[in-house]
């Protein structure tokens, strides 16, 4: 009789702690989407336009970068443009006198609604190819990445 009562408490034993462990995964589970829908509610809104744009033979155009929110951002790196010819078209922080970057511009932090610009160095070709960028920024802890689309230079 003894034996068969603790057959039984080992069985109940189990069973509560598989369900204590199904509990667990589950609560995890709540606060794991809770998180990404708060990180999701809280992705920056960046708007960009071309500032200058240029007919040929102009070489270069300046894009404005605005934050349009929800938070300031720590920091905003825009990476050059990779493009299927294997060109390679430099980005210049405008107005800072750093020069061109060989992969990377750091625009620093940006504050909500605040604006930057920035220079591509886009050749002086008449056709030129879409310039996609990368976009990484950070907020606290938080970091997003995205690709934007570029206004085409030669276009008004």
């Amino acid at each position: 009789m003894a034996t068969i009562l603790s057959i039984l408490a080992l069985v109940v034993a189990g069973a509560s702690a598989l369900f204590a462990f199904w509990a667990y995964r589950a609560s995890r589970q709540s606060a794991d989407a809770a998180t990404s829908s708060e990180r999701r509610e809280r992705q920056p809104s960046l708007a960009v336009e071309i500032e200058i744009p240029g007919p040929p033979p102009a070489d270069k155009a300046i894009y404005r970068l605005r934050n349009d929110g929800p938070d300031d951002l720590d920091s905003v790196v825009i990476f050059r443009p990779r493009v299927k010819t294997g060109t390679t078209y430099p980005l210049a922080v405008t107005s800072r006198g750093t020069g061109w970057a060989d992969d990377e511009i750091e625009l620093g932090p940006l504050a909500l609604g605040e604006e930057t610009l920035f220079t591509l160095c886009c050749g002086s070709a008449d056709e030129l190819p879409e310039f996609r960028v990368r976009v990484e920024t950070r907020s606290g802890p938080d970091s997003w990445k995205e690709t934007m689309l570029l206004a085409n230079p030669r276009q008004t």
